[in-house]
């Protein structure tokens, strides 16, 4: 008979910690959160097709995956770093007056608090030489307005994060208390 080994990731004490990392682009968050991962030993995800969704129906996207995911994590009670999500769609449609699902961003927020959410919010006050193939510089203003606009509806834990100085040591001590481990 084929016995198949699941393997749960957790932080102490076997609780489940779900930490979303967002900001603007060349915020620093995809390094920061990977080496998170590393030392907390919670997997790190990534959507590698983000990219393609910026230029599609966002509503498509939001709906399902961010149903999907959240099913996903509550269900399992796996732990999780991920980065970008639902708030960054919350962010960035209203940097960019794109139509979205507030109510429906709202309600999945309500229910990611019930995971125990963490949100950790980077963002730089400058950026030397920005280049980003979807992003123009001058929206990030814009866009790390929306992410502050967002965190005052939310009720999920944030931490914002300034990394213009790209201290990493520095930038996971203070993570790793906000979320206290």
């Amino acid at each position: 008979m084929l016995q198949t080994k699941v393997i749960r990731y957790h932080t102490h004490k076997d609780e489940q910690l779900v930490c979303f990392f967002v900001g603007a682009d060349s915020s620093g968050k995809s390094t920061i959160a990977k080496e998170l991962s590393k030392r907390l030993k919670i997997p790190y995800f990534k959507n590698k097709n983000e990219a393609q969704c910026f230029r599609t129906n966002f509503m498509n996207e939001l709906h399902l995956k961010g149903s999907y995911l959240y099913e996903i994590l509550r269900d399992t009670k796996y732990s999780l770093i991920k980065d970008r999500d639902y708030v960054c769609e919350a962010a960035y449609s209203q940097a960019y007056g794109r139509e979205t699902d507030m109510p429906f961003i709202l309600d999945l927020d309500k229910k990611y608090r019930a995971l125990n959410l963490h949100i950790v919010f980077c963002y730089k006050t400058a950026h030397l030489n920005f280049s980003d193939h979807l992003i123009k510089e001058d929206m990030l203003p814009k866009i790390i307005q929306g992410y502050r606009n967002f965190k005052e509806m939310s009720i999920n834990l944030w931490l914002e994060l300034d990394t213009t100085d790209e201290n990493l040591e520095d930038q996971i001590s203070k993570i790793r208390s906000f979320l206290k481990r």
